[in-house]
Protein backbone atom coordinates (compact mmCIF):
# COMPACT_ATOMS: atom_id res chain seq x y z
CA UNK A 1 0.00 0.00 0.00
CA UNK A 2 1.37 3.42 -0.98
CA UNK A 3 1.92 5.79 1.91
CA UNK A 4 0.16 9.17 1.73
CA UNK A 5 2.50 12.09 2.34
CA UNK A 6 1.60 15.56 3.52
CA UNK A 7 1.94 18.05 0.62
CA UNK A 8 3.29 20.71 3.02
CA UNK A 9 5.99 18.88 5.01
CA UNK A 10 6.22 15.46 3.27
CA UNK A 11 5.58 13.58 6.52
CA UNK A 12 3.32 10.49 6.47
CA UNK A 13 -0.41 11.13 6.93
CA UNK A 14 -1.80 8.84 9.62
CA UNK A 15 -5.30 10.28 9.96
CA UNK A 16 -7.83 8.67 7.61
CA UNK A 17 -9.47 10.94 4.99
CA UNK A 18 -7.06 13.80 5.79
CA UNK A 19 -5.06 15.76 3.24
CA UNK A 20 -2.43 16.88 5.77
CA UNK A 21 -0.46 15.31 8.62
CA UNK A 22 -1.61 17.94 11.16
CA UNK A 23 -3.86 20.95 11.63
CA UNK A 24 -0.87 23.28 11.40
CA UNK A 25 0.05 21.89 7.97
CA UNK A 26 -3.59 22.28 6.90
CA UNK A 27 -3.54 25.90 8.07
CA UNK A 28 -0.25 26.53 6.27
CA UNK A 29 -1.66 25.07 3.06
CA UNK A 30 -4.83 27.17 3.35
CA UNK A 31 -2.74 30.32 3.92
CA UNK A 32 -0.55 29.58 0.87
CA UNK A 33 -3.67 29.25 -1.27
CA UNK A 34 -5.31 32.40 0.17
CA UNK A 35 -2.46 34.88 0.76
CA UNK A 36 -4.09 37.71 -1.18
CA UNK A 37 -7.36 37.28 0.73
CA UNK A 38 -5.56 37.27 4.10
CA UNK A 39 -3.46 40.34 3.23
CA UNK A 40 -6.56 42.25 2.09
CA UNK A 41 -8.40 41.43 5.34
CA UNK A 42 -5.41 42.45 7.45
CA UNK A 43 -5.13 45.74 5.54
CA UNK A 44 -8.84 46.52 6.08
CA UNK A 45 -8.53 45.71 9.80
CA UNK A 46 -5.39 47.88 10.14
CA UNK A 47 -7.12 50.85 8.49
CA UNK A 48 -10.10 50.49 10.83
CA UNK A 49 -7.96 50.13 13.98
CA UNK A 50 -4.97 52.50 13.54
CA UNK A 51 -4.08 52.77 17.25
CA UNK A 52 -4.16 49.02 17.83
CA UNK A 53 -2.22 48.42 14.62
CA UNK A 54 0.49 50.91 15.63
CA UNK A 55 0.78 49.40 19.11
CA UNK A 56 0.94 45.91 17.65
CA UNK A 57 3.72 46.90 15.22
CA UNK A 58 5.71 48.60 17.99
CA UNK A 59 5.40 45.56 20.26
CA UNK A 60 6.49 43.26 17.43
CA UNK A 61 9.49 45.48 16.60
CA UNK A 62 10.56 45.42 20.26
CA UNK A 63 10.44 41.62 20.23
CA UNK A 64 12.30 41.47 16.88
CA UNK A 65 14.76 44.39 16.91
CA UNK A 66 16.99 43.17 14.07
CA UNK A 67 14.15 42.57 11.59
CA UNK A 68 14.05 46.10 10.13
CA UNK A 69 17.82 46.19 9.69
CA UNK A 70 17.92 42.79 8.04
CA UNK A 71 15.04 43.63 5.73
CA UNK A 72 16.61 46.97 4.76
CA UNK A 73 19.87 45.34 3.67
CA UNK A 74 18.27 42.18 2.25
CA UNK A 75 20.11 39.71 4.46
CA UNK A 76 18.72 36.86 6.50
CA UNK A 77 19.13 36.40 10.21
CA UNK A 78 21.36 33.39 9.44
CA UNK A 79 23.59 35.54 7.19
CA UNK A 80 23.85 38.18 9.94
CA UNK A 81 24.76 35.49 12.49
CA UNK A 82 27.37 34.01 10.12
CA UNK A 83 28.95 37.45 9.59
CA UNK A 84 28.91 37.97 13.36
CA UNK A 85 30.74 34.66 13.89
CA UNK A 86 33.25 35.37 11.09
CA UNK A 87 34.12 38.69 12.79
CA UNK A 88 34.60 36.97 16.14
CA UNK A 89 31.50 38.55 17.66
CA UNK A 90 32.91 42.07 17.58
CA UNK A 91 32.95 45.31 15.58
CA UNK A 92 35.00 44.95 12.39
CA UNK A 93 36.72 48.32 13.04
CA UNK A 94 37.34 48.81 16.77
CA UNK A 95 36.86 45.27 18.04
CA UNK A 96 34.34 46.07 20.76
CA UNK A 97 31.95 43.31 21.72
CA UNK A 98 29.40 45.78 23.08
CA UNK A 99 27.21 47.23 20.29
CA UNK A 100 25.55 49.80 22.55
CA UNK A 101 23.14 51.56 22.52
CA UNK A 102 21.44 48.76 20.57
CA UNK A 103 21.44 45.07 21.25
CA UNK A 104 22.96 44.32 17.84
CA UNK A 105 25.67 45.61 15.51
CA UNK A 106 24.87 47.87 12.55
CA UNK A 107 25.10 46.39 9.07
CA UNK A 108 27.79 48.33 7.17
CA UNK A 109 27.24 48.49 3.43
CA UNK A 110 28.61 50.20 0.33
CA UNK A 111 26.24 53.06 -0.43
CA UNK A 112 26.75 52.79 -4.18
CA UNK A 113 26.43 49.02 -4.66
CA UNK A 114 24.39 48.12 -1.57
CA UNK A 115 26.88 45.30 -0.88
CA UNK A 116 27.14 44.37 2.81
CA UNK A 117 30.73 44.82 4.09
CA UNK A 118 30.49 43.84 7.73
CA UNK A 119 29.05 44.58 11.16
CA UNK A 120 30.07 47.70 13.05
CA UNK A 121 29.25 49.22 16.42
CA UNK A 122 27.16 52.39 16.24
CA UNK A 123 30.16 54.71 16.75
CA UNK A 124 32.28 53.14 14.01
CA UNK A 125 29.34 53.03 11.61
CA UNK A 126 28.71 56.75 12.14
CA UNK A 127 32.43 57.49 11.72
CA UNK A 128 32.63 55.62 8.41
CA UNK A 129 29.40 57.22 7.22
CA UNK A 130 30.46 60.76 8.11
CA UNK A 131 33.74 60.17 6.26
CA UNK A 132 31.64 59.42 3.20
CA UNK A 133 33.09 55.88 2.97
CA UNK A 134 36.31 57.59 1.83
CA UNK A 135 39.56 55.73 2.52
CA UNK A 136 41.41 58.97 1.71
CA UNK A 137 39.51 60.91 4.39
CA UNK A 138 39.95 58.21 7.02
CA UNK A 139 43.72 57.92 6.27
CA UNK A 140 44.06 61.68 6.59
CA UNK A 141 42.26 61.54 9.93
CA UNK A 142 44.69 58.82 11.11
CA UNK A 143 47.69 60.87 9.94
CA UNK A 144 46.32 63.95 11.66
CA UNK A 145 45.84 62.12 14.97
CA UNK A 146 49.38 60.67 14.70
CA UNK A 147 50.86 64.15 14.20
CA UNK A 148 48.97 65.95 16.95
CA UNK A 149 48.87 63.24 19.62
CA UNK A 150 50.52 64.34 22.83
Amino acid sequence: MAENLCPVCAKPIFRPRSKWCSKSCGSAAWYQNNKDHVKARVKVWAQGHPEQNKASKQAWEQRNPRYGVLKKYHITSAAYDQLFEEQGGCCAVCGTTSPTPRAFFDVDHDHQTGQVRGLLCRSCNIMVGLAGDSIFTLRNACNYLSRVSI
